[in-house]
């Protein structure tokens, strides 16, 4: 089976990562069954957002 690439929720969206690609191995036989990169992601960006829209619904 191919691999899949994995993309990243943030933001409210799916959100492919840029550049290198890290292998996500099976804990059962090695193989890679994904790859997937957080590079490129605004995580400031992820932190105000989840501030905005998360935090008063979790009373704070």
């Amino acid at each position: 089976m191919a691999p899949i690439t994995l993309r990243n929720y943030a933001e409210g969206q799916w959100i492919a990562g840029a550049g290198g690609l890290a292998e996500l191995r099976s804990a059962i036989d090695g193989e890679v069954v994904a790859r997937t990169s957080s590079q490129g992601l605004d995580f400031g960006a992820m932190l105000r957002f989840a501030r905005r829209r998360a935090a008063p619904r979790c009373g704070r």
